[in-house]
């Protein structure tokens, strides 16, 4: 996570040696899957879902098996879905669901509101899964996986978006519909 680059030098003798060295450290611990959190996580297993779906993402699109790229999709309130993003790209990605793009600095980042706030979230990267009541965001490095098990609310219909705020990928056209019945 970018919190754990953030790094406090009080010598000025070595300043760049010290980031090296923590950036080394974190290259070597650190999975190719990011997650970002709006509140504490813990560990569990979860159950197994009612319907499972594939989600290519590469550069400038989301693409659900058998549909087109940046289609628009569909999700069922009270179904409990496993959605296995992959990054078959070549660059860094974010996932995100929700609506109402922010900006920073003139450009588009990310949702005001999110699709998952307040729903129990698991995102696996490895043996471990994290849970969560609100997912901000996945990030997926080059032929990563991250499987994403939820279930929405009926209170969740409606029109969102899935989409990647990396600089210039939203702007590239990199978002889609999502609708929640």
């Amino acid at each position: 996570m970018h919190e754990a680059l953030a790094t406090k030098t009080t010598h000025r003798a070595r300043p760049h040696r010290r980031v090296a060295v923590v950036a080394a450290l974190l290259a070597l611990t650190m999975a190719p899957l990011s997650v970002a959190w709006a509140q504490d996580t813990s560990t569990s297993d979860e159950a197994k879902p009612d319907q499972v779906l594939h989600m290519e993402v590469g550069e400038m699109y989301f693409q659900l098996s058998g549909q087109d790229k940046n289609a628009s999709f569909t999700l069922q309130s009270g179904t409990s879905y496993a959605i296995e993003f992959h990054n078959v790209g070549h660059v860094m990605h974010e996932i995100q669901l929700g609506r109402d793009p922010g900006t920073e600095d003139g450009h588009p980042h990310d949702y005001q509101t999110l699709l998952f706030d307040g729903v129990e979230t698991t995102v696996a990267s490895g043996d471990v899964s994290t849970i969560s009541s609100t997912l901000v965001e996945i990030q997926l490095e080059p032929d990563a996986i991250a499987p994403l098990n939820f279930t929405l609310p009926a209170s969740a219909a409606g029109t969102w978006e899935i989409g990647c705020f990396q600089p210039g990928h939203y702007e590239a056209g990199m978002h889609a519909p999502v609708i929640v019945q």
